[in-house]
């Protein structure tokens, strides 16, 4: 067995790799089904009680585009996944902090302790892959030894549909009712002042653009998804982008009894990247806050930029607990229940897969959170030095 190794959730150990290559052969022998194991499309493993794989049917070989499954004996599914918090320590798959919120370390972890489970988890691959998992364990002994039987499914289309179904059309039918209560107050024009015409005729509007907003972003979301999106770069004035973003929330602003706050700079900051794909990272990082916000607190919007840089920032006051904060860029983790979470997730999508940025977060009971979103001065000019 491996020394000991440092872990901040499960276990570290292993056994070496010269007794994996004894033990694996013997647990195919024992479980004499191989040939109906391998045609069930999900993906199945047998596990030891350090978690490294024992045996893989031929769903994973296929998936990973192996003939030889001896590559895969002795590691962790996150680490045949290429899970990037496997990257993160020495201890590998499971010894990471975010490890503890995984529900497939979880769900090993009961398998291995006697008891079957289900559960989610969500993946964030080292290429920048999403992935939305169910799995499944259940005890299995071999030749005395504590196993389990490791299954695992892609739902990543099935969260798709229910995003689609609980986000995207949930908003696109609140949007839709409003142009419809606007038009029916239309038909009263005539009893109106010209004032109030006005006012609805600019309601009218706003609403209607929001809805044209709702359907592009889903548009956008699902284009980069694909890899078939194509930024369109353009020169941009940062101060712009967050003075829009805050008119944009203005109402959101009024009705909840919150105050948005625009910090200024002396020297106009321009930079060259896609202008709606910018607007749409600082709208939802300015979204989030405000949702995340109480009333009577203020949000802060600012942008500063150095040499190469341009770098937005949206606080809020409101301090992220750290189960949330090990979560929040995956594709369907949301704090606001079920069917919600393409916010941050999108953030991070839209800017590192298509604006050559990084995005991170801060937060501290003291200070609040921060959202920060980087992006080079000249896109061109970055990706020529790389």
């Amino acid at each position: 067995m491996q020394g000991q190794l440092p872990t901040l959730f499960a276990p570290a150990e292993r056994i070496a790799p010269d007794q994996i290559a004894v033990i694996a052969p013997a647990v195919q022998a024992a479980l004499d089904l191989q040939p109906l194991l391998d045609a069930v499309p999900n993906v199945l493993l047998v596990l030891n009680r350090y978690r490294q794989i024992l045996y893989s049917n031929q769903a994973l070989l296929d998936v990973l585009g192996i003939d030889d499954p001896s590559q895969i004996y002795g590691l962790r599914p996150g680490e045949v996944l290429q899970c990037t918090h496997s990257f993160e320590t020495e201890g590998g798959c499971g010894t990471a902090e975010a490890c503890s919120t995984c529900g497939a370390v979880q769900a090993i972890l009961m398998g291995l302790s006697g008891k079957a489970a289900v559960k989610e988890c969500r993946i964030m691959t080292h290429a920048g892959a999403s992935l939305d998992l169910r799995v499944w364990a259940k005890p299995l002994t071999v030749r005395g030894e504590p196993c389990t039987i490791f299954a695992i499914a892609d739902i990543s289309d099935e969260k798709r549909r229910d995003i689609l179904e609980r986000i995207f059309l949930h908003d696109i039918r609140n949007t839709a009712s409003l142009v419809v209560s606007y038009a029916d107050l239309m038909q009263m024009m005539d009893s109106l002042s010209e004032e109030e015409r006005t006012q609805l005729l600019s309601q009218l509007t706003m609403v209607a653009s929001h809805l044209i907003r709702d359907i592009d972003t889903q548009r956008i979301i699902t284009a980069a998804e694909c890899n078939t999106l194509t930024p369109t770069p353009v020169g941009i004035d940062a101060q712009q982008v967050l003075m829009d973003a805050r008119s944009e929330y203005g109402q959101y602003e009024i009705d909840h009894h919150l105050t948005i706050h625009v910090r200024t700079t002396p020297n106009a900051i321009r930079f060259t990247s896609d202008r709606s794909l910018i607007e749409r990272v600082v709208d939802n990082m300015l979204k989030n806050a405000l949702e995340a916000s109480a009333p009577g607190d203020i949000v802060t919007l600012r942008a500063v930029s150095d040499a190469e840089t341009v770098t937005f920032e949206v606080h809020n006051m409101t301090y992220m607990p750290r189960k949330v904060q090990l979560q929040i860029f995956q594709r369907s983790y949301s704090t606001k229940g079920v069917g919600r979470g393409l916010g941050t997730y999108s953030i991070k999508l839209l800017s590192e897969n298509y604006l050559h940025g990084r995005v991170w977060f801060e937060s501290s009971e003291d200070h609040g959170t921060s959202f920060f979103a980087q992006y080079p001065l000249n896109p061109t000019e970055t990706a020529n030095a790389q």
